[in-house]
């Protein structure tokens, strides 16, 4: 299993796959659209980015 590291309190881990699979780290700070939305494009470029 894959252990995360604390973040600082303006960051927070979101994860392109289930189980907790793929984490990246995006802003506290999102609403839940722009997370969803971000999400959704980094799933579709995932390639892109060595996932």
């Amino acid at each position: 299993t894959l252990e995360l590291k604390q973040l600082p309190s303006h960051l927070k881990y979101a994860f392109l796959e289930t189980n907790q699979q793929l984490p990246v780290i995006v802003s506290a700070d999102l609403t839940k659209d722009q997370e969803a939305s971000l999400m959704s494009l980094l799933k579709r470029y995932k390639r892109a980015i060595a996932w």
